[in-house]
């Protein structure tokens, strides 16, 4: 089965990062509270409890991190193959004429519009880069 450009864009894009973000967010969550019991249940002093806040918060902060990079990988890989990708399953349409079908899943292409939409979606990556 081939994998779609579209699935790319979203496993790497909004979908992934909120499902990403959400699966942090629980974890640290999980953490808060196991601090909480850490302290109430085994009398673990405050000063350790702060310091276990601290570098989780800093871990889950390199982590978001982490992920809001990986999250806009897509677009060099798009730029790098000069926005000559297909829409719908992403096979390189490098080399092959400007208005014809992909070799790949068959569907009909315009280079020029081929190359429009992937720049569109770079230029709202980018935009939402930013804004995060």
């Amino acid at each position: 089965m081939p994998y779609l450009a579209e699935q790319f864009v979203l496993d790497i894009g909004i979908n992934w990062h909120y499902r990403e973000g959400r699966r942090v967010a629980f974890f640290g969550c999980l953490i808060a509270i196991s601090i909480l019991l850490l302290r109430h249940f085994l009398s673990v002093p405050g000063w350790i409890c702060s310091i276990i806040i601290l570098t989780t918060w800093v871990w889950l902060r390199l982590l978001l991190e982490r992920l809001r990079i990986r999250r806009f990988a897509w677009t060099k890989k798009v730029e790098a193959m000069n926005y000559e990708m297909c829409l719908k399953c992403g096979y390189p349409l490098i080399g092959l004429p400007s208005v014809h079908s992909c070799p790949e899943c068959g569907r009909s292409y315009d280079l020029y519009d081929v190359k429009l939409e992937w720049s569109r979606r770079i230029k709202e990556a980018e935009k939402e880069r930013l804004t995060l």
